[in-house]
């Protein structure tokens, strides 16, 4: 926190002492909680599912670790491993 505070504080200390609370009010607000809210802010809004791809490919070097990991964390059980008794719950 303190490295975000001693680099990026002066930045934003210096463009609002520019252009006042204009700044602050605009990129605040509405570039980033107005972004949040409603896509329509800014008249490019995307629909929830395209972010995910956009995210996996941000994370690639990870995303095809995570997946191998997923599979060794929870692998497959066979059929035989499943109690009978659970499957007849859902008959």
């Amino acid at each position: 926190m303190i490295p975000f505070l001693i680099v990026a504080l002066p930045w934003y200390a210096l463009c609002t002492a520019r252009n006042g609370m204009a700044f602050l009010v605009d990129f605040f607000w509405k570039h980033n909680v107005g972004r949040f809210l409603t896509a329509n802010v800014l008249q490019h809004g995307q629909p929830f599912w395209f972010y995910i791809p956009i995210a996996l490919a941000a994370l690639l070097p990870w995303t095809p670790l995570a997946a191998v990991a997923a599979v060794r964390k929870f692998p497959a059980r066979p059929a035989a491993a499943v109690p009978a008794c659970l499957g007849s719950a859902w008959c």
